[in-house]
């Protein structure tokens, strides 16, 4: 058989790459080839991780996005790069929709907030109404290709049985005789939770587990967001907990939303639904804090493109700005608290990303 010109060959890879559509990680250097017809082609070649999600052409921003994309300033009334002393649940009002990429956040968890703010509602309802309205203007200020991960714990409805006098009773403790006094199993601030009973409301007995973060899944669902999944996060220092009548909780949970089931998302290695995360000591004046492990894996696994903003409405000492610097993300948070807005600022800003490169894998959660 004749061989073929070397500029007949040319010419038809030519036209292959023109009837395809190469979709790639900016940093991982692999992505999934998309055919005009909106179909899988083989993945391209490199190394790394994998994201798949709205197309760019089904994904073209309004001019304001546009405009919101170029400057990389402000979204809204708010700076980015910076931790805001302000309530939430105000100024997201104030924020433009379909803004940020990712949303890592954890708000204070039911009756264990020291002042005011959410955390600190009597009435566990409240605590739920307040949060599925804050989560709804997230996911309004959420692109469609952004992911929504919210780590929350549950709680009984029991009172804070912790008081700083309580090392002397206990028998936690690798040999039986109770933690050091200076440990946060006592020495946290909790607020003074009560348990809330309503005789007209059968969930409100006393002892009940409350199912909180599934009220708050149902009624963030129920104002027109996604649920995408959970994350078991299996901590490798649980907080202590007596003698009772129950499992000792050794993990918390971080559920996922969406505002279009076309997100962006890694689905090379795939994103495992249990997380051992790694978890330093905690050195900074705000016992709440998540390790910084968690917001890397959650934004690692959005699989956001290029240089994205990551927001977090309850930023405490900052642990989510320091994850987005290091992964090379602009990052924008609120926080009620002024000492801790202040920790926060300060944290990111005497923050090196060289250094953290050095200290911090960012490893594949399978």
């Amino acid at each position: 058989m004749p061989r073929k010109a070397q500029g007949s060959t040319t010419t038809s890879r030519s036209v292959k790459r023109q009837r395809c559509l190469a979709f790639q990680h900016p940093r991982c250097g692999i992505g999934i080839a998309k055919t005009r017809s909106g179909r899988d082609a083989t993945p391209s070649t490199g190394t790394g991780c994998t994201s798949v999600g709205i197309s760019k052409r089904s994904s073209r921003p309004s001019r304001r996005t546009m405009d919101i994309e170029t400057s990389r300033k402000r979204l809204g009334a708010w700076e980015t790069n910076r931790v805001h002393n302000v309530d939430s649940t105000a100024a997201l009002r104030e924020m433009p929709n379909d803004c940020l990429d990712v949303i890592v956040t954890s708000p204070p968890y039911w009756g264990q907030r020291g002042s005011e703010g959410i955390g600190s509602e009597q009435d566990p309802r409240e605590y739920v109404a307040a949060l599925v309205r804050i989560m709804t203007e997230c996911i309004r200020c959420l692109k469609p290709s952004g992911t929504l991960w919210l780590n929350i714990g549950d709680a009984y409805n029991t009172p804070i049985n912790w008081r700083e006098d309580d090392h002397r009773y206990s028998t936690l403790g690798a040999d039986g005789n109770g933690l050091d006094p200076t440990n946060s199993a006592y020495t946290k601030k909790r607020g003074a939770r009560r348990a809330f009973i309503d005789p007209t409301a059968r969930w409100l007995q006393y002892g009940n587990l409350l199912a909180l973060p599934y009220r708050i899944v149902l009624g963030v669902c129920d104002r027109g967001a996604l649920y995408r999944g959970e994350v078991v996060w299996e901590k490798s220092r649980p907080m202590p907990e007596g003698i009772c009548r129950r499992p000792h909780r050794r993990h918390e949970s971080i559920y996922i939303f969406a505002k279009s089931e076309r997100h962006f998302f890694r689905v090379r290695p795939p994103v495992g639904s249990v997380w051992r995360l790694v978890q330093t000591p905690n050195n900074v004046e705000h016992c709440s804090t998540f390790p910084l492990d968690l917001p890397i894996q959650c934004i690692s696994a959005s699989g956001v493109e290029g240089r994205g903003v990551i927001f977090d409405p309850f930023m405490g000492s900052g642990t989510t700005a320091l994850a987005a610097q290091q992964l090379d993300h602009d990052w924008l948070g609120f926080e009620l608290d002024a000492d801790h807005c202040a920790i926060a600022n300060r944290r990111a800003a005497a923050t090196n990303c060289n250094t953290l490169f050095n200290t911090f894998s960012v490893p594949q959660r399978q």
